[in-house]
């Protein structure tokens, strides 16, 4: 079951520490779940992350390239994909799962169902009241047919 969890971020039960921590635990806990997938423009989730040492790997997909060469420090896999925005993530985080080489491209056969997920970790934005802005801290799990189960 493919259901979206997102904590908005003036949440007051859920600070943002214990939001990345449950989606690490979520990761841990399901032996499907292959990699964390996080979207970025900057390496503030992937750093807080990479600090909790997740032993699934982490998969970040950003199209900044300042971003991208300061996040080959940490050992994480990075792909740097033109115009990311975050209207597209689902597609961009499937798109990347097949560049490293772990979801099959080609829609699955007829009977085959997906035997793997990622889960996808984002900042959205969204527009507030007065012309401001706020981010809501979103996870949700992704489905895809893999390739290779050995990630």
């Amino acid at each position: 079951v493919n259901v979206p969890i997102a904590f908005d971020s003036s949440d007051i039960c859920l600070s943002t520490y214990s939001q990345r921590l449950a989606a690490i635990r979520w990761a841990e806990c399901s032996e499907k779940v292959k990699c964390l997938i996080v979207v970025t423009e900057t390496a503030v989730t992937v750093r807080a992350l990479y600090r909790e040492k997740p032993s699934k790997p982490i998969l970040v997909v950003t199209s900044n390239r300042r971003t991208a060469r300061y996040l080959h420090l940490f050992q994480v896999i990075v792909v740097l994909m033109r115009g990311a925005k975050e209207s597209l993530l689902r597609s961009m985080a499937q798109e990347a799962l097949c560049v490293v080489g772990w979801a099959d491209r080609s829609p699955p056969a007829e009977g085959r169902i997906p035997d793997a997920s990622a889960i996808l970790i984002s900042n959205e934005r969204i527009a507030a009241g007065s012309g401001g802005e706020s981010f809501i801290f979103k996870v949700e799990e992704l489905p895809f047919v893999s390739r290779n189960l050995n990630v």
